[in-house]
């Protein structure tokens, strides 16, 4: 019996991703006719009846975010998808947007129809730049949309207005955070913004603004046209199922629909067919480069929101590498410092000093010329990144190499003398 399900995947290699016809053919389009028949409550009971959580790695409610939206009132809004994508190890979104589009812009009209402006909705699809091949490919689904109503003036009579847009990020991890990539779609440097006021108060333009990922624009016609299968899979406090990538040392990476409640060894060895080595399984990362690592005694626990919670460990982005036994700490450790420190904006002291600092921590490390009082500072900064930096990106951070200290202390120390 496969482990894979196709509920969010269901249109992936059935349904032409360029042609709307197809896609209306299959459904398409069905849970926006049935929306707008609705009143914005009734939706959002929908999404709060599955208990939908963001699916770019926050996992904040999206029928609470939808709900403030409802209730900041406003003749014109910003409607925006992230597309960003830019957690390593993270390449689901990619797929959603290669194959399925239309499910995704169908899902940003419904955002629009629940808590849009009354007049006018300015809505951006913003892609990583590295996504350059799939612009077109999403204008295309846009103009379509648009040539058949479903997008522009008076939608399906309804009075909903929506101009669409793709908007390409520049290759900046930090536009990842909601703030930034508002920032960069202004045409501003990509830094995140004082909070409060709240994105559903000051967004895109400085207009309340209803921000969601494309996993989770795409879940919500799924949802709205008929939640019954979606709702079949999953475990009671995390309903339905998850867009995961995986990477790594496995034999088959990819990208994959699994229930929550699966188990990380059977990911590993079931759906990506084990270990591409004969080296034993060391250990796991979990939702991306800011996520905790899982080392291999804990294979058994369930990807879910409940089960990663109780060893301390998040859903995150959905994404899985895996390492084995010819993954060092120290080489891990080398490519999460340059990595971060890369990709910091600088914006705030304890993210940007704090990335240069375990920058040199690493090179003591790798020289061999670390001491015990180093490994006592090391800790200090990691704790001072989580919880004093500005944004997500230092605050998450520390994640990993907290991880790594604690399942592999004896691997980790052995580099300080």
């Amino acid at each position: 019996m496969s482990k894979t399900v196709s509920v969010i995947s269901k249109n992936f290699y059935t349904v032409n991703p360029d042609s709307i016809d197809e896609y209306i053919a299959a459904g398409g389009f069905e849970a926006l006719k049935k929306a707008v028949t609705m009143k914005p409550e009734e939706i959002i009971e929908i999404l709060n009846k599955s208990d939908l959580q963001g699916r770019g790695g926050a996992a904040f409610s999206v029928a609470t975010k939808w709900n403030h939206a409802v209730r900041v009132p406003a003749p014109v809004k910003g409607i925006m998808c992230n597309a960003d994508e830019g957690e390593p190890g993270t390449f689901k979104d990619r797929s959603l947007l290669e194959h399925n589009p239309f499910g995704v812009i169908e899902g940003m009209i419904i955002g629009a129809y629940v808590g849009g402006g009354s007049e006018m909705n300015h809505a951006r699809i913003y892609i990583r730049e590295e996504y350059t091949y799939l612009h077109g490919r999403v204008r295309n689904a846009i103009k379509q949309a648009e040539e058949r109503g479903f997008l522009g003036n008076n939608i399906l009579g309804t009075g909903l207005n929506i101009e669409m847009k793709v908007v390409s990020g520049a290759g900046a991890y930090v536009c990842g955070e909601s703030s930034a990539l508002l920032e960069s779609t202004e045409g501003k440097a990509g830094r995140p913004r004082i909070k409060p006021p709240r994105l559903n108060n000051v967004g895109l333009y400085n207009l309340p603004t209803l921000l969601n990922n494309v996993e989770s624009y795409s879940i919500v016609p799924i949802l709205v046209r008929d939640d019954s299968e979606y709702r079949s899979y999953g475990t009671e406090k995390s309903i339905g199922t998850k867009m995961i990538s995986v990477s790594g040392n496995v034999q088959k990476p990819g990208v994959y629909e699994i229930p929550f409640g699966t188990t990380i060894r059977e990911v590993v060895y079931d759906i990506a067919g084990g270990l591409s080595s004969e080296l034993p399984l060391k250990f796991v990362q979990i939702g991306g480069a800011s996520g905790a690592i899982v080392p291999a005694r804990e294979l058994d626990t369930p990807i879910s929101y409940e089960g990663l919670a109780e060893i301390g460990v998040a859903v995150g982005s959905g994404a899985i590498v895996v390492a084995d036994e010819s993954n060092s700490m120290l080489d891990y450790f080398d490519s999460l410092a340059h990595f971060f420190a890369e990709e910091s904006c600088g914006k705030c002291t304890p993210c940007r000093e704090g990335n240069r600092q375990l920058v040199k921590m690493v090179g003591l490390m790798k020289s061999g010329k670390a001491t015990m009082a180093d490994f006592d500072r090391l800790v200090d900064m990691l704790g001072l990144m989580k919880g004093a930096s500005f944004c997500g990106l230092g605050k998450t951070e520390p994640a990993p190499f907290l991880a790594a200290i604690k399942h592999f202390e004896d691997e980790v120390k052995g580099y300080f003398k």
